[in-house]
């Protein structure tokens, strides 16, 4: 067992250099993703406070609530924290307002698979859970590794399945290359179509998607039927094929342990298209 010393002076995902004086008994969570990762080490017995989007674990949404976008700062401050966790997306203002009322703001990064384990090791080591941490490392690092094998030793390692990932079915907004979508479509042993368009979460062209003509459709938002009942979108072969999945979105759109649980799902949900042939 690995005993973390106190203080602690770390390097938090923002480049900001912390000092924790003494391990947090009182954190405020102010990302789901974050939420998810300190109650995945065993911290959560810790979190004082959640926004309104945190919903899991199911204990999550019974505590406290700051806000969503908009913090709550005088409840914050009545919760008397001693540690504040966000991720990437925390507003530098939000972020300076907190630490002008005096408290610890650590920032994790976990912008692809690297950046959640490296969130899961920095949380660890700052909530006196490196234990835990690493071993929920440990397991999804074999996890990856073993899904990888698979891939290379299928159909898929020569021919990745084309994938278009929808968020709104709608308005065609999608994930594009460099996001943790991208990575997980790719390690599960997909091409994400979006992935040749600028920026991180474009909104694609109908024109586009009917010239991409993907062979899988991956949905976080809405239902299959929705492109079944569009009249441009029915013509393509994921929708004539009936493979057109939707998919959780607190799994697939958060940066979380569950995230990595859930490529070898896709990787089952890609291999019959190779293996029909």
């Amino acid at each position: 067992m690995q005993t973390v010393p106190f203080p602690l002076v770390i390097v938090d995902g923002a480049k900001n250099v912390l000092e924790i004086k003494e391990q947090p008994q009182r954190i405020i969570s102010l990302s789901p993703g974050v939420t998810e990762l300190l109650f995945a080490i065993g911290a959560g017995d810790r979190v004082v406070a959640v926004t309104t989007w945190c919903n899991y674990p199911p204990e999550a949404a019974k505590l406290a609530k700051v806000g969503d976008m908009n913090i709550n700062y005088e409840v914050v401050a009545e919760l008397s924290p001693d540690l504040v966790v966000a991720d990437n997306s925390l507003q530098q203002t939000t972020a300076e307002r907190l630490v002008n009322l005096g408290l610890t703001v650590l920032q994790v990064k976990p912008v692809n698979i690297v950046g959640i384990l490296d969130s899961l090791e920095l949380l660890g080591r700052v909530t006196g859970c490196l234990d835990q941490a690493q071993d929920l490392i440990g397991e999804l690092t074999r996890l990856l590794a073993a899904n990888r094998r698979r891939v290379e030793n299928s159909p898929l390692a020569k021919e990745p399945v084309s994938v278009l990932v929808l968020l709104d079915p709608e308005e065609l907004y999608s994930a594009g290359s460099g996001t943790y979508i991208d990575e997980v479509i790719t390690r599960a042993g997909g091409t994400n179509l979006a992935g040749g368009v600028p920026g991180a979460w474009p909104k694609l062209s109908l024109e586009y998607v009917l010239a991409k003509d993907p062979e899988v459709i991956l949905l976080t938002y809405g239902e299959p039927t929705d492109l079944v009942k569009n009249p441009y979108l029915r013509r393509l072969s994921a929708v004539k094929a009936g493979r057109v999945y939707l998919l959780d979105p607190d799994i697939y759109n958060r940066p979380t342990d569950r995230l990595i649980k859930g490529i070898p799902l896709l990787t089952e949900l890609f291999l019959p298209v190779r293996e029909a042939r």
